[in-house]
C-alpha cells in the first residue's frame, strides 16, 4: 500500500493518472479518511466506556486518558492527520480541507464530546503544548454524592442510567454486529 503522502502527490499535481483516475483515487483517499475518523471515534468511545466502568466501580468521578495513543485502524493515515488534519508548513497550522471534502465536520474529540455529553460524560482537553506534546483528555461524570447505609459517600449519577449506559455502550461497541 502506498503512503498517504505518495497518494496525495499523485492525486495532486504529480503522478501518472488521467483526470478520471485521479478523481477516483481522491475519492478512495477521502473514503479511507472518513473511515479512519469513524474508527478513531469508536476506539475512543471503547476506551472511555471501559475506563468509566472501572472508575465508577472504584467510586471515582473522573479519569484522564492520553488520546493520541489510542489504537485504531488508521487506514494508512497518521494519528495527527486523523485528529487534526494535514500540517500546512507555509501557514504553520493544520489544514482540514480534505476532512471537509470527506464529509467530516468536527475533529474526533469534539464529535465524541458532543455524542457522550447527553449520557452524562464531560470531556475536557487538558493538553498543554507548552509543557508536553502529549494530548490529554479528562473525562468527568455528572455525579452527585449520597450517603450509603455504611455512612460512606458514594457517587450517584445525575443521569441515573450513566453506569448502565456505559456497560451497554461497551457491549454494543464490542459486538460483531
Amino acid at each position: 500500500m502506498e503512503s498517504v503522502d505518495e497518494l496525495l502527490h499523485k492525486i495532486g499535481r504529480g503522478g501518472h493518472f488521467t483526470d478520471q483516475e485521479r478523481t477516483a483515487e481522491k475519492q478512495r483517499a477521502l473514503d479511507r479518511l472518513w473511515k479512519a475518523h469513524q474508527n478513531y471515534i469508536t476506539a475512543l468511545c471503547k476506551v472511555i466506556t471501559f475506563k468509566s466502568i472501572k472508575t465508577l466501580r472504584n467510586r471515582y468521578d473522573n479519569f484522564i486518558i492520553d488520546y493520541d495513543c489510542i489504537g485504531f485502524d488508521r487506514e494508512g493515515y497518521s494519528v495527527q492527520h486523523v485528529l487534526f488534519g494535514m500540517w500546512d508548513k507555509e501557514q504553520e497550522k493544520y489544514c482540514r480541507e480534505l476532512h471537509t471534502e470527506a464529509g467530516i465536520t468536527d475533529i474526533p474529540i469534539k464529535e465524541t464530546t458532543n455524542n457522550l455529553k447527553p449520557l452524562g460524560y464531560i470531556l475536557e482537553d487538558i493538553s498543554d503544548n507548552r509543557k508536553s506534546q502529549r494530548k490529554m483528555l479528562k473525562v468527568t461524570f455528572q455525579v452527585t454524592y449520597s450517603k450509603s447505609k455504611g455512612g460512606r459517600s458514594v457517587p450517584v449519577a445525575e443521569n441515573t442510567a450513566l453506569h448502565k449506559n456505559s456497560n451497554n455502550m461497551y457491549e454494543a461497541l464490542n459486538s460483531d454486529d
